[in-house]
Formats: structure tokens, sequence, C-alpha cells
């Protein structure tokens, strides 16, 4: 068949020879075959799809179509569907989408994620049996909360190990196993060196510790609307970082360095005069006096200017002030107070933010427009930029300064710096101070100073770091693998796809969370435990409850921790988090019970004058909780309509029960509810089970 195509093709370049050529026929000939290759692997039928539109994108040494299909006919209703691919030149799929209206109703999956796997599996080695050849599975989750979807991963391998950042993602339909997006990070071209020669393991952990590791800090989080501080076990460097696999050295990834640039402008309002009459009648609370009180002991626009103009390293002479604004930032007042050009041209805008109280500068921010000579210049080195830098803190801070060690970093270049404050001998993460130099003109252009001046938590309780070091450092979280770096040619002029990449053999950990500094326990990104998942429980051996309970910990449903005690009662806070896990896919760790009734109070599922988290919750209250979070309660609350289907409800809850009772949420086979009972832990199970089934 190839033979035959390209006599065809030979034939018409022949033909074409003879005529005037009116037409560039090979890039058509490029998107026939691109096209067809397209829809013999995604088998796209054309009695149901049309072509749409193609775009055609080139970059250096790639070549990419955009080819879309939409329905040859409107689906019933006007719903919509469409298919969108990314392919190389030569017919590879890189990118699918199939655009259809997803049934997003939290419910159990009709597929098992063997099965997604399975169906994944056969789809990749339909669309690209290459990559298929060099790939491994590496994990399946979902259902995901808001698709119904599975999302099922495979990694590239090469020499026995990951490829990290290669690999290919498939989502299908949890119920139908359709695919609906199909995406391969693949990068061509690549040679992998042999990791013969690597470090141990023992000797990458090792590494790992002595030149990049973890460290015990302070880092704030938001308690009670103030930022705290707590004790965190968190990684030493911020950079994304490796342990050559070779040398066990510690090694960067290449990263953009960006300039300082400056922060919003706040323009004055034109100020318009009170009318003595507006408060005619009215008082001020003690509060209001208060901050009226405070307001008097505040910095004036003029003295503000003053302050910010008497730090010659600003620059501020040329400019004239733009902004004045007062806000309360935590506890604290502060004043920003803006500078712009005196003429448009050369642009500049500067700003500078003070303790409205004090009168302590904490922070500036500029951005000049460069010439053309300036741009000219060499860079600053990071060592020269250090010592302007130095000098400015040096000279207006030296006090904060001597409490205070230079921030961890591995990058050698860019003129930021930042000092963070030691409290009891341990690094304060968001304190201390920060200096950026420009670095053409190495003037200031960012400055901030941070200072908490509440207590700091003792640390003489905190965990050990070998406890942390066993999760981060445990066989399956840090492995051999290959990273990818960019190479650049320095002759040519930088553009998209013209990069070539090389790979190198490190070490890296998959993960690398915060830990609490005292529990050891993962946190999240508010500073919170992470919140325990379902898990196989070790006490329900032959309990009713245990199908139910291993379909809903597929979907991450469920009591923490290992034991379950099925028999015993529900707490309303235990109650309250499985809805939020079963109807809302949200996750409520233990100790984030006021956001978690916040969320619910919003949604109308429980009142404010319900809560009460140590309470056992009853059979009935369990059906009307649920049912408030489906958004039935306005129709399970309408009087004189439903039969009442047990003799022990009363009138007031007969829709509840109802309702329940005909979405088979609960047994109507007995004439008795028992509304009043508490409801056991097995028994929570199963009517969530039931309420994902339905």
């Amino acid at each position: 068949m190839k033979k035959l195509i390209c006599m065809a093709l030979a034939l018409c370049i022949c033909a074409m020879s003879a005529v005037p050529v009116l037409a560039d026929t090979a890039e058509s000939d490029a998107v026939a075959a691109v096209i067809l290759a397209v829809k013999n692997k995604l088998n796209i039928d054309d009695e149901t799809f049309v072509f749409d539109n193609y775009n055609k994108d080139e970059h250096g040494n790639t070549l990419r179509y955009y080819l879309n299909w939409v329905p040859r006919e409107k689906d019933n209703y006007g719903a919509y569907r469409s298919i969108h691919v990314n392919a190389l030149a030569d017919g590879t799929i890189r990118t699918y989408s199939y655009n259809t209206e997803i049934d997003t109703t939290r419910r159990l999956p009709k597929s098992t994620k063997e099965q997604a796997t399975e169906a994944a599996t056969a789809f990749l080695t339909q669309v690209d049996e290459g990559i298929a050849d060099e790939v491994e599975f590496l994990n399946v989750s979902g259902p995901q909360t808001y698709s119904h979807t599975y999302q099922v991963s495979f990694v590239r391998m090469a020499n026995g190990l990951p490829v990290v950042s290669n690999g290919v993602d498939i989502s299908l339909d949890a119920d139908t196993l359709e695919v609906y997006e199909y995406h391969a990070n693949w990068t061509e071209g690549l040679t992998f060196p042999s990791p013969d020669g690597a470090i141990t393991p023992d000797a990458a952990n090792q590494a790992y510790r002595d030149n990049l590791g973890y460290e015990l800090r302070y880092e704030f989080v938001q308690r009670d609307e103030k930022q705290t501080p707590i004790l965190v076990y968190g990684k030493k460097y911020p950079e994304v970082a490796y342990i050559d696999a070779m040398t066990g050295e510690a090694t960067l990834l290449p990263r953009q360095v960006y300039g300082a640039s400056g922060g919003g402008n706040y323009k004055l309002e034109n100020a318009v005069a009170a009318d003595a009459t507006m408060g005619l009648g009215a008082v001020l609370s003690e509060e209001e006096q208060a901050l009226v009180d405070e307001v008097a002991q505040m910095l004036s626009q003029k003295k503000a200017e003053e302050l910010a103009r008497a730090v010659p390293e600003f620059k501020l002479d040329d400019l004239v002030v733009d902004g004045y604004r007062v806000y309360k930032n935590e506890d604290v007042y502060t004043v920003r107070i803006s500078f712009i050009a005196k003429e448009k041209e050369p642009y500049a805008y500067k700003s500078v933010t003070i303790d409205a109280k004090s009168g302590e500068i904490l922070s500036f921010s500029g951005s000049v427009e460069r010439s053309v000579e300036m741009d000219k210049q060499a860079s600053l080195t990071r060592a020269d930029g250090l010592k302007i830098a130095e000098a400015f803190v040096d000279k207006y801070y030296s006090e904060k300064k001597s409490q205070t060690s230079p921030a961890n970093t591995l990058n050698t270049e860019g003129t930021s710096y930042e000092w963070q404050r030691m409290v009891n001998g341990i690094r304060t993460q968001g304190n201390g101070l920060g200096v950026t130099v420009d670095e053409k003109t190495g003037d200031i252009v960012r400055f901030s100073n941070q200072w908490y001046a509440g207590e700091f938590p003792d640390p003489s309780d905190a965990a050990k770091i070998e406890d942390v070091y066993a999760k981060v450092l445990a066989e399956d979280n840090y492995y051999l693998a290959y990273v990818l770096q960019a190479q650049y040619d320095e002759a040519v002029p930088y553009r998209y796809g013209n990069e070539t990449y090389q790979a190198y053999a490190v070490y890296t950990a998959q993960e690398q969370p915060r830990y609490d500094g005292v529990t050891a326990n993962e946190l999240d990104y508010n500073g919170n435990p992470v919140a325990e998942k379902a898990d196989a429980y070790t006490d329900t051996d032959g309990h009713y409850v245990v199908p139910y309970a291993e379909a809903l910990k597929e979907l991450g449903i469920g009591y923490p921790g290992e034991i379950l005690r099925p028999d015993t009662a529900t707490y309303q806070d235990e109650y309250m988090r499985l809805i939020s896990q079963a109807v809302y896919g949200r996750e409520f760790s233990a100790t984030d019970q006021d956001n978690m009734y916040s969320y619910l109070v919003g949604r109308k599922v429980i009142s404010k004058d319900e809560i009460s988290p140590d309470k056992f919750v009853t059979r009935m209250d369990a059906i009307r909780y649920l049912l408030k979070a489906m958004g039935m309660s306005d129709a399970a609350e309408i009087p004189g309509i439903y039969q009442n289907i047990f003799a022990d409800v009363d009138e007031q809850n007969a829709g509840y029960a109802a309702i329940a009772g005909g979405l088979k949420l609960v047994d109507t086979s007995a004439d008795t509810f028992r509304p009043h009972e508490g409801i056991t832990r097995a028994e929570t199970l199963v009517i969530l089970h039931r309420y994902l089934a339905r």
C-alpha cells in the first residue's frame, strides 16, 4: 500500500511539472495524511462526525496540527459533542479530547479500576503502539469528584528507570470506560545515559540528608482569622532539586530568573467633603470611637511621604505622589504611598508601605523603564548584588538583621536575597528581611520587612527528624530516575521548539510534603493535618458492612484509621465529614471542624443552632441532613402530601421518611423506622452507599 501511495504521489509530481503551479499541494497532502492517520487510530465515524477545522503550529523543529470534528447532526435537545486532536506531522497523536456532556452526579462507578486500566492500555496500544511498548502502568485514581472519570497514568521507562515528566495520562468514563482525554507528554530525540555506576540507594539517602534534606522551622498559618506560627518540618531548600545519581551532589533544574516589578497602583479618588447632617442623630459606638482614636495616631500622607523620601536608595526625587491608602493587615494598620514619574515617559512607578503607627518601613517595590544603554550594561554578579543588599539592611535594619540567617538556596544566579528570622535557634519562614537589586543598575527595586510580634511555640516537644526521613526516604517514595534538562544553542536566537533535551540519572522523591513539627504527621496547604483516607478496617470480618465499606473506601469515603467499631453510634461531626465527602467531594480533617460546619451551614445542610459536634446523630437526623445536602428539603417539608409509611415517624418528618424510602436509602419492608435511635457507623456507611448507588 505504501508503494502504491508513493507511486501515485510521484505521478502527481510529474504531472504538476507540465502545468502552471496554482497551489502548494504538498501542505494539503500532508494535512490529508495526518487526518487519515488520526481517523484510523481513533475510529472517527464520518456518519456521526464532520471535520470542522484545523490549525498548524510550527515552532523550531516541531510541527503540530490541531484538528477538530463536530457532530454531523446536533444531538437531541441541542447537546453538543466535539473531538479535538493535537498530532505531529507523521500522524502521531499527542493529545485527544472528546468533549461531551458528562453526568457528574456523585455515585458509585459501574466499572472497576482494574477494568479501567485494561481499557486505557488497549486504547494506548491502538493510538500509539510505539509509546505503549516504552511505558509502564503507574497508577489509576478516581472516580474524580466532579467528572465521574478514572484517571489512568503510565510512565515512560528507559534502562529500567522511570523518566520524570514523560508518560501518558488517560481519562475514562467510570461507567462506560469511554475515553474522554488522552495526553502523551513525550520528548523526542533523547539519549539515556547508562545508570551503571550510580551510587547505592543507601548512599543516595545519606546524600539527600547531607545536601538537600528537611529542617525544623516556624511557618505561619491562618488560625482564628490570624496568622499564627507553628512548628513544621519542611524541605530545607525551596528549589526543585535532585541528587545526581553519579556524584551524590545536589543538582538543580534550569529555571527562569525574573526581574523585579512594581506592585499595584492605588489612585486617590477625588475627596468629597462630608455633609455635616449625614450623621445627625447617630453616635459612635465604643469600637468606632476606638478606631477614631487609633486613626488620630496614624501617619498623615505628608509624614508618610517624608519617611519614604528619607531613604535615598528608593530614588524618589524625580517622582510625585500618586496614591495614599491606609488598610489593616492582620492587627497592624499599614500606609501604602505610591509614586509615579512626573512625565509619562520614561515610565516609573514605586510603592512604599509603612507601619501607620511606628513609622517603620515595611516594604518597597519599584519599576523603572530602562534605557537601551542600561540594558547593554553587564549584569551584576550575585556576589556584587549581595554587597549592595547587605549594605542596605545593615544601614536601616542592623538590629533585626542580627537576629536572622541567610535563607537556604541552591541557586547561584539572580540578585534577590533573603534573611530569615531565627527564633529559638530555628529558621522562620515568612519572617525576616528581603532585598532585590536591579542586575543592570544596582538599584534597590524590592524590599520586604516582615516581623511577627507575638509568641512562638516552644520547640522542646518537636518530633525527631528521623521520623520525617523515614517517610521521605521510604523505598516507594525515593527512587532512581531520569530527569530532562533543556539545552539551548547560544549561537541561535531562542525560539520555542528549537531546544533539545538531555537526560540525567538522579535520585528524586516523588513527594516532599510538609510535616507537623510535633507529631510528624503530613500537613496540607493550609497547615492542617492531612485527613486520613479510609483504609481496610481490621474489626469488620464477617460483618454485613464489609462490601459497603470497601466500595466507599475506593472513593476515599469512610471513617479514618483502621478501626471502624461498626456497631457504635456516629457523632455529628463524623457524620458531617462523611456527608462532605460523599455529596460534595470535600475533605475536612478533624482539626478543620469550624471550616466544615461553616461550609455546611452555607449550604443549609445544618443550621447554626443545630451544631453539636459531640452529639450522637439519630436515624431521622441522618436522613434529614443527607436529603438537605441533596437539595430536597423544600420538597420534603411540604405538608399534607406524603403518605406516612412508618408508624413511628411524626407528621413533621413524614416527607423526609417517604423520600428516603422512595430513593431506597432506607429499608421500607418494616413499618417502623426507629427515628430517635442513634445511627450506627455501619448504618451510616450503608445509607451513603445507597445514596451513591441510586
